[in-house]
C-alpha cells in the first residue's frame, strides 16, 4: 500500500472534524480518545536506521527470545516508524520504534560507541498497541521525538 504525505494543516482539520463529530454522536463519552486517535498518523515513510548494528545478546536476558525476535523482525521492513532520543548524563540512547503486524509497538534501542552502533536491548514496551501508552512512557523517561533529519546516521 502506497503511503502519502499529509499536511499538518490537513491533519489538524481532520482532527477537529473528529472531535467536532464525536461531540454529536456522544457528547461526554469517547472525546478524548476520538481526538488522540486523530492526532496520531501513522509515518508516510520509514525513518532509515543504521546498518550494521551490533547485537550483545543482552536484550534475551531481560524479555523472552520470542519477544526480541519479533522486535528484530519488525525492522526488516525498511526501518523505524519513529525514532526518540534519550540522554543520560553523556550517554544518548535511540529509541527506534516500530509497528508491529499485529499493531503491538517494539522498541529497539541502541546506542554508538566508538563509532558503532549497539543494540542495548529490544522489546515490546508495555506490549501494546495503545500509541498513548507508549508515548508517555517515552515521555516520563525523559526521551523526545526525533526529526528523521536530524539523526546522526
Amino acid at each position: 500500500m502506497a503511503r502519502v504525505a499529509v499536511p499538518a494543516s490537513v491533519l489538524l482539520l481532520a482532527a477537529f472534524l473528529v472531535m467536532a463529530a464525536s461531540l454529536f454522536v456522544a457528547p461526554y463519552e469517547g472525546v478524548a480518545d476520538a481526538y488522540r486517535s486523530a492526532l496520531y498518523v501513522e509515518p508516510a515513510m520509514f525513518v532509515r536506521v543504521p546498518e550494521n548494528i551490533v547485537i550483545e545478546g543482552d536484550a534475551e536476558l531481560h524479555h523472552s527470545i520470542g519477544e526480541v525476535q519479533r522486535v528484530r523482525d519488525c525492522f526488516k521492513k525498511g526501518g523505524a516508524d519513529l525514532v526518540y532520543r534519550e540522554i543520560q548524563g553523556n550517554i544518548t540512547r535511540y529509541h527506534l520504534l516500530c509497528k508491529e503486524p499485529d499493531g503491538t509497538w517494539a522498541d529497539r534501542i541502541i546506542e554508538k560507541v566508538k563509532d558503532v552502533w549497539y543494540e542495548r536491548t529490544a522489546f515490546e514496551p508495555k506490549r501494546t498497541a495503545d500509541w498513548e501508552k507508549v508515548r508517555a512512557w517515552l515521555e516520563r523517561k525523559g526521551a523526545t521525538r526525533v526529526n528523521p533529519k536530524n539523526l546522526p546516521w
